[in-house]
């Protein structure tokens, strides 16, 4: 096989026996395992990609947090009240 690290944009081709073909286009810097098999061509993203994923979501929480508030402050009083049933009790031991 053969590795490259680069910045591109990539194309994947997912398909299975039960369902229909589907694209999947990222912008990523990514590290390619590229293997030939069975006429099939198998593209393993590796650890940059999660590194990628990680950031964002944190980048995320951070940022909703900061704008509605953190919701495990104290006096805190979920929105979903009606929907839920929460008891907090301490047991002695």
């Amino acid at each position: 096989g053969s590795e490259k690290l680069l910045l591109r944009e990539v194309f994947t081709s997912v398909q299975d026996s039960e369902s229909l073909l589907e694209y999947i286009c990222t912008f990523v810097f990514e590290l390619v395992h590229i293997w030939f098999l069975d006429r099939k061509l198998i593209m393993e993203i590796g650890f940059l990609d999660k590194v990628e994923d990680n950031a964002a979501v944190r980048s995320w929480s951070e940022t909703t947090q900061r704008e509605e508030g953190d919701s495990l402050a104290e006096g805190y009083i979920s929105e979903l009240w009606d929907f839920t049933s929460i008891s907090v009790t301490q047991n002695s031991l």
